[in-house]
């Protein structure tokens, strides 16, 4: 008897607590690459958002607002930049010249550690430019595009028009867009340093070796972030900050009143009290010659002499103060003034006013005294003009550097 064929096995279904399991693997599976796949879209989206960020809102974004007007981000970059690359010229012009010294305190301002004193610096000089730049209207002050283009091309050489011989004796004129003058307690003027800016050539170039200079200089600027249009601002800013420096200091005096005066001076009160009973007993010029000669009672005091000086220059000597200053331009001449001490309360005056005498300022004291009258000006426009500093320290560029 044949053996009937066998029914063919069908495949066992799955178990629930199978495909349970298969389910849930599916699903974490599912979840990790969906986890996966939002880390590196929220990767790329801050990448990209950071990019945004960097190139298109952090430099519109204003770091100082003068008046109405914003200074942008961008723009403190640039300047920035062009300090430091002032500052490495100026190295490199030191080194040449071997003051070591000098080059190395430029090296140290250009570290990054360093980077936001010169940060600050460009700051303060960019709202005062703006502050100049919004007062040359009311001053009659404008610089027409013929004008800056003729600037521009007369510091690099190139004269259109011919310029008027002068005395042998006489310097040739040279432009340098200066900085911002900025008072000093310092009675020592300051000393003018090299700038990236082209100086005039003794033998004039042609028009088309200006083209080649100027489009030299252009390829300077845009390695800092300036465009054409960025450079020739700035040259036209430095135009407007002279003129309108000219004029405010054009109202400066050459003459003005100026003491002569001398004191007996000590650094505490009972060596003062001695100085004061001598001076009622044996008058000024008595004690005044004993503590030259040094045979007075006590040897802790000095006496000193000052030559001529204006009022705005004593103003400024902090070891003084106003009382003393004020002592000095009214006590009448020849006579003393009392124990004074100064706004500290560790130095102790007794004076006498030797003369005063309106006379012609020599001439670092005149532009000291100009240097005093801008800074007066500019404190007063900028406290009109309600400037407002914003955040700037984490913006400040460490380039270009040394080297490089």
């Amino acid at each position: 008897m044949s053996k009937s064929p066998q029914t063919p096995q069908l495949p066992r279904e799955l178990s629930r607590k199978y495909l349970s399991r298969a389910e849930r693997e599916a699903r974490k599976t599912r979840i990790l690459l969906l986890a996966v796949g939002g880390a590196l879209a929220l990767a790329i989206l801050l990448i990209g958002f950071g990019i945004f960020r960097d190139n298109v809102l952090l430099p519109n974004e204003p770091v100082a607002i003068v008046g109405d007007q914003q200074i942008m981000t961008r723009a403190f970059w640039q300047r920035v930049r062009l300090e430091r690359e002032q500052l490495i010229n100026q190295y490199d012009f030191y080194v040449n010249l071997g003051l070591s010294d000098n080059a190395n305190q430029i090296a140290s301002a250009l570290i990054p550690e360093n980077a936001a004193s010169i940060g600050s610096q460009v700051i303060e000089q960019m709202v005062d430019e703006e502050v100049y730049r919004q007062a040359a209207p009311e001053l009659g002050v404008t610089v027409t595009a013929d004008e800056l283009d003729r600037s521009i091309e007369e510091a690099f050489g190139y004269f259109s028009v011919t310029p008027t011989p002068q005395p042998a004796d006489t310097p040739a004129p040279t432009f340098t867009p200066s900085p911002t003058i900025t008072a000093s307690a310092s009675l020592t003027p300051t000393t003018p340093t090299p700038t990236l800016t082209p100086q005039p050539t003794p033998t004039p170039v042609t028009f088309e070796g200006y083209q080649t200079l100027y489009r030299e200089r252009l390829n300077d600027f845009s390695a800092l972030g300036f465009s054409e249009a960025d450079f020739r601002h700035w040259w036209e800013t430095q135009l407007i900050v002279q003129e309108v420096q000219d004029i405010i200091q054009s109202d400066v005096p050459t003459r003005t009143e100026q003491a002569q005066f001398r004191y007996i001076g000590a650094e505490t009160p009972p060596a003062i009290d001695v100085v004061q009973q001598a001076v009622a007993k044996d008058g000024f010029e008595t004690v005044y010659g004993q503590v030259l000669s040094q045979t007075f009672t006590i040897t802790n005091v000095t006496a000193i002499e000052y030559p001529y000086l204006a009022k705005f220059d004593l103003d400024t000597l902090p070891q003084f103060g106003q009382e003393f200053t004020d002592a000095v331009f009214t006590t009448p001449i020849s006579s003393t003034f009392g124990v004074i001490t100064n706004t500290a309360n560790a130095l102790y005056y007794i004076g006498q006013v030797v003369n005063r005498e309106v006379r012609d300022l020599d001439p670092d004291a005149l532009q000291r005294l100009k240097s005093k009258t801008l800074q007066d000006w500019l404190s007063e426009r900028r406290t009109r003009l309600n400037v407002q500093v914003l955040r700037w320290e984490d913006r400040v560029p460490a380039d270009p550097t040394l080297g490089q």
